[in-house]
């Protein structure tokens, strides 16, 4: 110290001058003679150069000098001068001095100086700042860039941070610990009114200060509770809070422009802590840190992406060995050290789902990653330990989120999985037994830490990308688990459901449609009833959305519509429907039946069939549907474009002009030139073809076989009996308002009592309807026999109808017994009886045979008009002979059956006709004629006649 006291004295002073400046030093720092302040300064930093001794007088007579000068500087900006005083110009001059000289000792003997003065100059800026930290005008600590500005502006301050930075680069190098300790106690002592200072002499030196900042609160953690138990004294566990919290203010400061260094110092920290054998220092880094990240968001932030990468299963298994040694010298510290991670676990808001992922994938690890040989698998107890860290995060996140209501913090871990909600929804479908439970309690908590809308998304977003009945059940569990709390959560996501399922989205519709289905068939099982009474029902909340349904009745994937039909079958058709809804529904429906009965399949045929008819026998309780279904029915099975379903012909004269044929119609037209041509014959008309639509059309083969043209007659005949029937709903479905026909063998009653009469005269209404031309001569009387000439075009018409669509005659026999039916229908059977008596009347064959066509449905009207009862026995037995007989015997038995229901009108209603004798005059007459052929008919037909009589 000598030394270094005569290389700053100059040249030699006698003890004279020393005493006479020592004598000045101290009569003017107690006011005992006035002294001006520069000469003050000047006496006291000449006895600092040339008397050691007297530098802690000197130092603190300094103190005053730079608090005065910090005073007077804040004085002036609290009035708003501008010009400088005298006493400013003072001030200046003598921190100038001061610090030159102070640089001078430094920069000339740093081994010396450095220490003292910078622990000097780091207590005076703590003593100022917080001394001052109340003056009008001094920004608050918290804005610490205007701190910053203030206390840099000032010449007493500025000049002291100068001298505190060049010792700190003077001792850098050679003694870090002291000048990193001495701003950590100066921190922990005057903070936060020293932040500023840190953060200035941090930015100088931001990769050492950060080093050395962490490796001494390392040490101090050790030393006062990281490396010790519970029996630790009180007064070092007090000393543990103050520093660690100067450790996290420093990087704190630090982090805005040095982020990188931190975190690269405090990899560099963990991965020596790794490298350490036996080292208590080392064993107790990690818990360090994670004290640390308690403490700052920004070092959590570190810990939960930095650290998180680097931990391997050869890392986690070496911390685990490291852990053991810990634990056996930390007893009493492993529950806190537990808490302390799942704490660190809900207030991470950055990297939170690695940090969930972490923890399943440590716990629950793949079979994939498990079996293989080439990866390292993760130690039993380290997956005890996670499932452990589970276990209590959920019950606080649990707790956390029931208690929101009444606490108005928020749950950052939560927060931040709520941007990744859609990527933990696809993680549970993919997720294992084990683990799905836990994602399940996780999602669940998302979702209710959120709202109802983030709930629905994630609901909808399971029940749109589920593709095993395995994953829709997740589906029904964290329903009911997030139904605790959200009372109208189905409500919403069937919203989310519906509109995904809207044209424009490209999702699978067949998929969701079987996803929702899969539940509303559970939650229809006694056991599943029986299990989740408190839960809400799937199918009740579909059944609003009837009318989405009705449209994806028409979606033209196959797979789409009987999805959608066998969905809207299982849960139930609302009771009450707007008219628009129901017309719609009634439309799809028929629709659907149309296709199916154009499928090659008989099975996918008769499943959607049997769906129909189920769906069909549910509108049919409201007499409305009920006609709108038989309409629907009646006409589809006569349009164009579905006749064939049924056996009927394709029009191709109507058909859609075929594409220019390389056939020339001139060249054909030609080869009929150079033949003769009949008078008034089609071929002296029409020759080939038509001009601009090609050549005449052969008529084309029907593309169904015999034997699906008679199973679709068969499932037509069996819907139209159904929706004509008088049924009772065996079994309703749901809360009351929506209706299933589903019996308890899973079929439907297809048999009723039949049509009632109002409904019989509807039904016959609509075939008359469409059948005939016009509403000409519709009435039920049949008139004389001459009038047949006149309505012989109408007649003609509508037998064409019948040959066109044969499935017309199914449809009167399916319903003729009805004798409203009959009666009602009775123009076109008056019709088709007409043109059947002038065939034969025309014809010159010998056997009614020739003509099979005319010969089967003269056989069929005499059958619909005896199950009608407008032709007594045994006039309607006359079916049976007619094979055997000639076309004229056909005839007069027709024609006496015309004259037999002219004079005995049809009835609506009424016990069987009897038959007078007269009216088997022509019967008698036909059979003595054929006695031999039709003999044992005679026998027959008559005891019946005599029998009725009688």
């Amino acid at each position: 110290m000598a030394a270094a006291s005569e290389a700053q004295a100059g040249p030699p002073q006698t003890s004279q001058d020393i005493l006479g400046q020592v004598r000045k030093f101290i009569r003017g720092a107690n006011y005992e003679e006035k002294v001006s302040g520069e000469e003050l300064c000047q006496s006291a930093l000449y006895l600092l150069r040339t008397l050691p001794a007297a530098r802690h007088a000197v130092l603190e007579y300094l103190c005053n000098v730079f608090t005065e000068a910090v005073n007077s500087h804040l004085l002036h900006l609290q009035l708003e001068t501008t010009v400088a005083d005298e006493d400013g110009v003072k001030f200046d001059n003598i921190i100038q001095n001061a610090s030159g000289v102070l640089l001078n000792f430094v920069r000339s003997n740093p081994a010396a100086w450095a220490p003292i003065i910078s622990s000097w100059s780091l207590e005076l800026l703590g003593q100022i700042s917080r001394k001052y930290s109340q003056r009008h005008g001094v920004p608050h600590s918290d804005s610490l860039n205007e701190v910053l500005q203030l206390w840099m502006t000032c010449g007493a301050t500025k000049a002291l941070i100068e001298i505190a930075t060049e010792c700190f680069d003077a001792m850098v190098c050679g003694a870090p610990d002291v000048c990193v300790d001495s701003l950590l106690e100066a921190s922990v002592k005057y903070s936060p009114y020293f932040d500023w200072v840190v953060a200035h002499i941090g930015s100088c030196f931001p990769k050492t200060i950060i080093a050395r900042v962490l490796m001494c609160g390392l040490k101090d953690f050790c030393t006062h509770g990281g490396g010790q138990s519970e029996s630790t004294s009180s007064a070092t566990s007090e000393d543990k809070t103050p520093k660690m919290a100067s450790v996290v203010g420093i990087l704190g400061h630090l982090a805005s422009k040095h982020g990188q260094d931190i975190r690269r110092s405090l990899m560099t920290l963990f991965q020596e802590s790794l490298t350490a054998e036996n080292d208590p220092r080392k064993l107790s880094t990690v818990p360090f840190l994670l004290q640390l990240a308690s403490m700052s968001p920004m070092l959590l932030q570190v810990l939960t992406t930095d650290f998180l990468k680097a931990l391997t299963p050869e890392v986690v298994n070496k911390l685990r060995e490291q852990f053991s040694q810990w634990h056996s010298l930390n007893l009493g510290d492993y529950d806190s050290l537990l808490s302390l991670c799942v704490h660190l676990v809900m207030k991470s808001d950055v990297g939170a789902h690695q940090v969930l992922q972490f923890l399943l994938d440590v716990a629950f690890p793949s079979p994939q990653s498990a079996g293989s040989m080439q990866t390292e698998g993760y130690h039993p107890q380290v997956q005890t330990i996670c499932l452990s860290v589970l276990e209590q995060l959920t019950s606080d996140l649990q707790k956390a989120v029931f208690n929101r209501r009444q606490s108005s913090q928020g749950i950052p871990f939560l927060a931040s999985l709520s941007s990744c909600s859609t990527d933990l929804t696809r993680q549970l479908l993919n997720a294992d037994n084990q683990s799905s439970e836990w994602i399940v309690r996780i999602l669940g908590y998302i979702c209710l830490y959120n709202d109802v809308g983030c709930a629905s998304t994630v609901l909808c977003q399971i029940m749109t990308e589920a593709q095993t009945p395995k994953q829709v059940s997740r589906f029904i569990h964290l329903q009911t688990f997030l139904e605790t709390r959200m009372s109208k959560i189905l409500r919403a996501t069937v919203d989310k459901i519906v509109d995904a399922l809207q044209p424009s989205r490209g999702i699978n519709k067949a998929e969701v449609l079987r996803n929702l289905l899969y539940v509303v068939k559970w939650e229809k099982r006694p056991t599943a009833q029986e299990s989740e009474s408190v839960r809400c029902l799937l199918h009740t909340a579909l059944q609003p959305h009837i009318t989405l349904f009705s449209s994806l009745l028409n979606h033209p994937d196959d797979n789409i519509a009987v999805a959608t039909l066998e969905l809207v079958q299982v849960m139930g058709i609302p009771r009450s429907l707007q008219s628009n809804v129901l017309l719609h529904l009634c439309h799809s429906l028929t629709s659907i039946l149309f296709r199916a009965f154009g499928n090659p399949s008989a099975k996918q045929a008769g499943k959607v069939v049997r769906l129909t008819k189920t769906c069909v026998n549910a509108l049919c309780a409201q007499p409305c549907a009920q006609s709108l279904i038989l309409k629907g029915l009646i006409e589809g099975s006569l349009a164009p474009e579905t006749r064939e379903l049924f056996g009927g012909k394709i029009d191709l004269t109507t058909a859609k002009a075929p594409a220019p044929s390389p056939v020339s119609l001139f060249e054909e037209n030609c080869k009929h030139g150079v033949s003769m041509t009949l008078p008034q014959s089609h071929s002296s008309v029409f020759h080939a073809g038509i001009i601009g639509r090609g050549l005449k059309p052969r008529e084309k083969p029907s593309s169904f076989s015999k034997d699906q043209i008679q199973r679709n007659k068969s499932h037509l005949l069996d819907v139209l009996w159904l929706a004509s029937s008088i049924v009772s709903v065996s079994h309703y479905h749901g809360s009351g308002d929506a209706v299933s026909m589903e019996t308890d063998s899973g079929e439907v009653n297809t048999r009723g009592s039949g049509p009632s009469p109002t409904l019989s005269r509807k039904i016959a209404g609509m075939l008359v309807h469409l059948v005939t031309p016009d509403v000409l001569y519709n009435s039920i009387a049949w008139p004389e026999e001459d009038f047949l000439r006149a309505t012989i075009e109408r007649d003609l018409h509508v037998f064409k109808q019948f040959e066109e669509n044969p499935v017309l005659w199914d449809v009167m026999e399916l319903w003729s017994t009805s004798q409203m039916f009959a009666c009602f229908c009775s123009p076109v059977l008056r019709s088709l009886t007409a043109t059947l008596i002038i065939h034969f009347e025309n014809a010159r064959d010998k056997s009614a045979r020739n003509s099979p066509k005319q010969l089967e449905y003269a056989r069929r009207v005499v059958y619909c008009l005896k199950r009608g009862n407008m032709l007594p026995s045994p006039l309607g037995m006359i079916g049976e002979i007619f094979q055997d007989l000639s076309p004229f015997e056909v005839h007069l038995l027709l024609l006496n059956s015309w004259r037999y229901i002219k004079e005995n009108p049809p009835q609506l209603d009424g016990p069987p006709r009897e038959c007078d004798s007269h009216y088997l005059d022509v019967l008698r007459a036909v059979l003595h004629k054929n006695i031999g052929k039709l003999g044992h008919h005679y026998s027959r037909m008559f005891d019946i006649a005599n029998s009725t009589a009688s």
